[in-house]
């Protein structure tokens, strides 16, 4: 059946492609209208009237074409000066877009051509001073000597003259005649084709032949649409198309003294050319501004890519993930293209060449195939990373090169060597078809049967094979089907058949009709094993289910804005600055009417009114004065009701603040579930090239956190994540030794607990080894014999986190130098986090990471310790008590202890931790706030609790930002200062004796 219609994503590429040439006719034409130089912009805008107007002939798209023709030889002629670029022309050329902008939105909406194009057309011959030519008018083709009578009446006078100065030139004019149907058949893109010839030759004009069956009523498939196009050519013209590659094409030489001869014939033997590498990543000068742009994009089609070929690797007989797979890098060759990345295009074009074979075929990937797709991904990836900083130079890509040819080739002569039946891998439906036929008791054959291709009417006697099978045993289906045969097919190669039956003899012998000359049977293997559900397989579905729902989420078009993240931190700090100043406005008020409130006025009036009664009865009080007692009274009592409406005011403004910070706090939280995606792939290669087997189950993928933490979250879960898989699972014989499944898994999991974002990374595997823990903290001088007894379990495993710490007996490519660890806590300790750790032996271990939610804006505590004031986490604090000062206990170690209900917690005195003044003398009761720190809790004397305050987190300059226990100040409502208590740091400053004693341990370092 041929195609007319082009494919929805070739389709898809030229819709962005034209949009983009119209938006740059539009910014140039723009530009002249204003004054500048038509001579500087012309020439690309014609470029980008051509380049559309032969996309369109290639697409047979007949009005995008004609309109751009038109548009084409307008710009041409101002190009050369025949016209001026006046008033007149510039408005025809504007409607000529709209007109084309109309035409493209029709194609995206119902793939048709529906706007009209007459007045444009007119209005363009007009300008071109261009009238229709009357009947019997001489063809302009005519002076070009004798042409195929397929071009007659289809070329202009502008096309003729151009060909003739080429030819005066020393160039070849040739009109190539290229049939579409092979195109869509080979999975080409007709639009690369064309940039690909444009690279080959230089083309003047493209003409879409569509030939339509006598009849109005005839078929669709009787349809011949084919492009003609006129070009010219220096070198040998099947030199010159040799990287084209193009399936079939008829080349006609024009302008020669002896007359037209038979077409040059030029087929190219596979249409998937490795091709030549270009070695540069160059950005083309007009796509700069877009680079931003592109590069998140890129970015996101690159994640979702790593995903879906996780996913497919799984499942390669799932076509719907495969079709995804062939979009994405459809998409991103295209976009490579456009910003002038031709490396980047031709590796993503390799990967969608060896895609494409994929589709139109029932086979599956091998090794080498996903080696292949993987390595293109990587390759890309690689690229994107140079691109965006500024590096000219592509990767190597020789070995990527060589998969693709050693796969091409393979599969070419796998193809030339293969019978049709041992070819053919059945689908899952067809699977299930032969199983249901199976279960009836019959035989199932794979059947294929080929006639003599000089055999006539070779559909109808394909139609009587199948209708003799269907009489002698049970047909399950067919390619190509009944009614697709009955229908009329042209150049049928062979008909392959499902057949289910009692003898095999019997099937054959339906099958033998005059004309075949081959036939070939196989029997289909349907008996069905029940296998038991192991562990591994349990799994490996509940993996795959999770991620499934990932894939939905992720993947899912969502209506979004793209929004420069210095924008949102300066809309952020606006709205900090916001928050301030209500806090100014709400305790002004509150000052003033708290003020006003407790002026007696009532007894101010009782006053007057006896001031009057003795006015002139000797008293002081002169009735002028008793007057502007009246007065004062009156503007109290205004002030009171002014008083009363700023409170109220305040209240509103609060409301609409508070709206406001929550409105900027969902603008920077995004979904972790893109951040989780990315680590199947690393537990993949992780797993090969450790001898490990492994699945990453990933949980609340929905769960939303700050866009800032999810940059900074990748490096730290790569190390935890790899270090779970090298050293926390042992290996498939290992696991099956110790009773477990040799598959193991790895819990990738995000949840909210206590205000705070968690990220819990867990395994299955032999879990954290306190005896070499204990081992390597010895050699390395971290601990003693003595202070490791004593220590917790958590003291313990945070030994792990010390620089230069492995238990690893050898170093590898991926661990064993003890850095991972150190970058995971010193990245979490940055982002004001904290990391726990559990483990049992032989059942896994975890390691959880806390995040406050946002970096901006959070509810605080404040306090007063001393004579300054001070903000704690509200989400960190339990509870506030007080405590008399006989059931806080001092302890051997310096440290203080307390009693809260029937634990005993740490009595921590920041005054001495942090070294700030102490606010005077202990009283008998003291006053202290629970606060969590990590899994536990301690007890932070305070001399005053001055409230609850939402407050807006301000970071602290470079040369403070070191300090321990302080993680930032922010403003208070009276512009004064309180600084932001870290709970964490001040719980392990507190077991390392404070300030004092890390000042002193400093000067004896110094001194030694």
């Amino acid at each position: 059946m041929i195609k007319t219609n082009p494919d929805p994503e070739v389709l898809a590429g030229f819709l962005d492609e034209a949009s983009q040439c119209v938006a740059t006719l539009n910014e140039k034409l723009l530009a002249v209208e204003s004054g500048a130089s038509a001579e500087e912009v012309v020439g690309e805008m014609f470029r980008a009237a051509h380049s559309m107007k032969g996309a369109a002939g290639f697409l047979n798209l007949a009005k995008v074409a004609k309109v751009t023709h038109h548009l084409e030889t307008v710009l041409d002629r101002v190009r050369k000066g025949k016209l001026q670029l006046g008033e007149d022309i510039t408005d025809a050329l504007f409607a000529a877009l709209d007109t084309i902008s109309s035409l493209l939105t029709d194609l995206a909406g119902c793939q048709c051509e529906s706007t009209g194009i007459e007045d444009t057309i007119s209005s363009l011959e007009a300008v071109l001073g261009e009238e229709t030519p009357a009947a019997g008018t001489r063809d302009p083709s005519d002076d070009l000597g004798e042409v195929p009578a397929f071009i007659r009446g289809m070329l202009t006078v502008d096309d003729v003259l151009e060909t003739l100065i080429a030819k005066n030139g020393g160039e070849t004019p040739w009109l190539l005649r290229i049939p579409l149907s092979e195109i869509f058949s080979c999975g080409r893109d007709p639009i690369e084709i064309y940039h690909a010839l444009e690279k080959a030759v230089r083309i003047q004009t493209t003409v879409p032949l569509i030939a339509a069956p006598d009849s109005v009523w005839g078929n669709l498939q009787d349809y011949d649409c084919q492009v003609a196009v006129l070009c010219y050519c220096r070198k040998n013209l099947s030199d010159a198309l040799e990287p084209v590659r193009l399936p079939s094409c008829e080349a006609y030489e024009l302008c020669r003294a002896g007359g037209l001869r038979e077409p040059l014939t030029i087929r190219s033997e596979s249409a998937v050319s490795v091709g030549e590498r270009i070695g540069q990543l160059t950005i083309n000068p007009g796509m700069a501004k877009h680079l931003s742009t592109w590069l998140s994009e890129t970015q996101e089609e690159l994640y979702a890519l790593d995903s879906s070929l996780m996913t497919y690797e799984k499942n390669p007989e799932d076509k719907t993930r495969l079709h995804e797979i062939f979009r994405l890098m459809h998409r991103m060759k295209g976009s490579c293209a456009s910003m002038g990345l031709e490396e980047m295009a031709r590796a993503a074009h390799n990967c969608e060449s060896l895609l494409s074979r994929y589709r139109e075929t029932d086979a599956v990937p091998g090794e080498d195939g996903f080696k292949a797709l993987f390595a293109v991904k990587d390759f890309l990836n690689d690229c994107l990373k140079r691109v965006n900083g500024g590096i000219a130079e592509a990767p190597d890509a020789g070995v990527m090169d060589a998969v693709f040819l050693r796969l091409f080739n393979e599969e070419a002569t796998a193809e030339e060597n293969s019978g049709l039946v041992d070819g053919w891998v059945l689908s899952p439906e067809e699977k299930k078809l032969c199983a249901e036929a199976a279960a009836e008791g019959l035989r199932v054959w794979k059947l294929a049967v080929e006639l003599d291709p000089d055999s006539p009417l070779a559909d109808l006697r394909y139609g009587m094979i199948l209708n003799n099978l269907d009489q002698s045993a049970a047909v399950i289906l067919s390619h190509p089907s009944l009614a697709e045969l009955e229908q009329g097919i042209e150049n049928v190669p062979y008909l392959r058949v499902l057949v289910a039956g009692k003898n095999a003899e019997t099937v054959r012998n339906a099958a033998q009709l005059d004309m075949v000359i081959r036939l070939e049977i196989a029997e289909v293997e349907t008996g069905i094993v029940e296998e038991n559900q192991t562990e591994a397989k349990a799994v490996a579905t509940q993996a795959a289910t999770v991620q499934a729902k990932g894939q939905e989420s992720v993947g899912a078009i969502q209506d979004t804005v793209r929004v420069d993240v210095s924008r949102l931190d300066y809309l952020i700090n606006v709205a900090g600055e916001l928050a301030i100043t209500k806090a100014r406005i709400s305790q002004l008020s509150e000052g003033l009417a708290s003020r006003m409130r407790s002026i007696d006025t009532r007894g101010l009036e009782f006053l007057i009114w006896h001031a009057k009664q003795n006015a002139g009865n000797g008293s002081a009080l002169t009735f002028e004065s008793i007057r502007n007692a009246e007065q004062w009274l009156g503007e109290i009592k205004s002030a009171q009701e002014v008083a009363g409406r700023l409170r109220d005011t305040a209240v509103v403004l609060h409301r609409h603040t508070s709206s406001i910070q929550n409105c900027v706090m969902q603008v920077r939280m995004v979904p972790i579930g893109p951040l989780f995606q990315r680590f199947h792939r690393l537990v993949r290669d992780v797993c090969k090239e450790r001898n490990r087997k492994a699945v990453l189950i990933t949980n609340g993928e929905n769960t939303e956190l700050d866009k800032k933490l999810i940059d900074e979250l990748a490096d730290p879960l790569t190390h935890l994540i790899r270090n779970s898989v090298d050293h926390g699972l042992e290996t498939p014989e290992e696991r099956l030794r110790q009773g477990k499944c040799e598959t193991g898994s790895i819990r990738l999991e995000a949840f909210h607990e206590g205000g705070q974002i968690c990220i819990r990374i867990s395994d299955d595997g032999r879990g954290l080894d306190r005896d070499k823990i204990r081992k390597k903290a010895l050699e390395n001088g971290l601990v003693t014999e003595a202070s490791f007894q004593k220590m917790s379990d958590q003291e313990i495993y945070a030994l792990i986190f010390q620089p230069g710490f492995s238990t690893a007996e050898k170093v590898t490519s991926i661990s064993g130098r003890g850095v991972g660890m150190d970058i995971v806590r010193s990245k979490i300790n940055e982002l004001k986090g904290k990391i726990d750790i559990e483990s049992r032996a032989g059942e896994g271990a975890s390691f959880t990471i806390r995040l406050p939610l946002t970096l901006a804006m959070i509810d605080a505590l404040l306090v007063r310790v001393g004579q300054g004031r001070y903000a704690l986490p509200l989400e960190s604090v339990k509870e506030i008590v007080e405590v008399a000062a006989e059931n806080v206990h001092a302890t051997e170690g310096g440290g203080r202890l307390m009693t809260l209900r029937e634990d005993v917690i740490a009595f921590v005195e920041p005054s001495r931790i942090l070294g700030i003044e102490a606010g005077g003398e202990a009283g008998a009761m003291l006053r202290a706030v629970i606060v969590r720190n990590g899994s536990e809790f301690i007890a932070l004397s305070v001399d005053e609790v001055l409230g609850k305050e939402e407050i807006v987190v301000k970071p602290l300059s470079e040369e403070f930002a070191g300090v321990r226990g302080i993680s930032g100040a922010t403003v208070l409502g009276d512009g004064g200062i309180a600084l932001i208590l870290e709970t964490g740091a001040i719980g392990e400053l507190s077991k390392n004796g404070g300030v004092e004693r890390c000042r002193a341990a400093r000067k004896e370092e110094a001194y030694a």
